[in-house]
């Protein structure tokens, strides 16, 4: 084999390392996420200010009214004190819960979101399971769609489950390392979207050594995590996996190409529907300011007339009422109008800077189609020799028998 081919070989190798680390981190992750989601379940539930043991299942999260109220900014507009575009406050005829349950753990969802403005994703949740199912709280704290039939841990994947401990601030109490800034879980989760968005699948050594090492740290945090079984074996499985003998099988590239095709259509599919959500509220904005510019001018047309109209009795009255108000009208007209377009000149220029996005994102999902069908043929290449070495192995087992 040549040199170079010796190299590429190597990367390759380090890149199913890579995929490995991540379901090391997962195996050691899943009962400690378990545990702690049910902890904060229950916090919320007794800080609730009713009947101990309430359960609402009735409450629908699109027609839920949150417990903070919205703030009026002019006559039929108004804005939420959260600084959210889309919260429920804003829509006056929604209707708290009956039962003064649902809401409240709205707010308290809304109180832990690590975001400003908070995000929490409702495409996630089911609300008439809040009191009875612990993830179902939980997974308001993943960005990404996609979990909303998962209901533990073992069920969602190693991105969903970092996206809970960074967005949720009463989860970080149970850490030690620091969760501000560009802390220790962004990174290795922006180092696993690197890893599975590789189109040579290669990873250099010191990347995948970086990579291990930063696992480690999060499996051996000295708050709760050490001390657990599942992480000290998924560390020891870390650690093996840094050594130059460590063998590479193929059950071990099966199971990282799965999990890297199954991140990519993810990934490219969730990016199909923020693009789609993203058309739709843009021809929303667009539609919106127009019917608003068109009452305004008519509004304002229309006083006009009928302040010439009203209070005018003869011809003489009218002209001499309509040339001492309509200098004073038509300015006051003018200026509503301009006031009127300059909001829409500020909403046209969000709308520019969100489709300048969506463009953005198209670019993205062409990008991941691309890696998508360079994963499938590599998976079904090594799904196939995975298949030739069962089949070796089986022929041998009968001659020796």
């Amino acid at each position: 084999m040549g040199h170079q081919s010796e190299i590429e070989k190597k990367k390759y190798r380090n890149w199913v390392k890579g995929g490995l680390a991540y379901k090391y981190l997962k195996q050691g992750l899943d009962g400690f996420s378990d545990d702690v989601v049910k902890q904060e379940q229950s916090r919320i539930l007794g800080s609730i200010n009713c009947t101990p043991g309430t359960i609402c299942n009735q409450c629908i999260i699109e027609r839920l009214r949150p417990i903070h109220a919205c703030r009026t900014i002019s006559a039929g507009n108004y804005e939420c004190p959260w600084g959210q575009r889309k919260c429920n406050c804003l829509h006056l005829k929604k209707k708290k819960c009956r039962l003064k349950v649902c809401d409240f753990i709205m707010e308290e969802i809304l109180q832990s979101h690590e975001s400003t403005p908070p995000t929490p994703n409702w495409t996630n949740t089911d609300i008439q399971k809040w009191c009875t199912e612990p993830w179902e709280v939980a997974k308001c704290f993943i960005n990404a769609p996609g979990y909303s039939d998962k209901t533990k841990a073992a069920e969602i994947d190693i991105s969903g489950l970092l996206h809970v401990f960074i967005n949720n601030i009463n989860l970080h109490s149970h850490l030690a390392c620091s969760m501000a800034g560009n802390n220790i879980f962004i990174q290795v989760r922006e180092r696993r979207n690197k890893l599975f968005h590789s189109n040579t699948m290669e990873m250099e050594d010191l990347e995948v050594a970086k990579c291990i090492d930063d696992i480690v740290r999060i499996l051996e945090d000295p708050k709760e995590l050490s001390g657990r079984p599942e992480a000290q074996e998924a560390v020891r499985k870390l650690k093996q996996l840094k050594e130059s003998k460590f063998i590479i099988t193929t059950n071990n590239e099966v199971d990282v190409c799965k999990e890297a095709l199954l991140f990519v259509s993810q990934k490219s599919d969730e990016l199909k529907q923020v693009i789609e959500d993203g058309k739709i509220e843009v021809r929303y904005v667009v539609d919106t300011y127009t019917t608003k510019a068109k009452e305004s001018i008519e509004k304002c047309q229309n006083a006009a007339v009928k302040e010439f109209n009203e209070h005018s009795t003869s011809l003489y009255e009218r002209v001499k009422k309509l040339e001492t108000n309509i200098p004073e009208r038509m300015e006051k007209l003018k200026t509503d109008i301009s006031e009127r377009f300059g909001q829409i000149e500020s909403d046209v220029s969000s709308v520019k800077e969100r489709v300048t996005a969506l463009e953005s994102k198209v670019r993205e999902v062409r990008e991941l189609d691309a890696i998508r069908d360079i994963y499938r043929r590599h998976f079904d290449y090594v799904e196939g020799k995975q298949g030739n070495q069962v089949h070796f192995q089986k022929m041998l087992i009968m001659i020796f028998e």
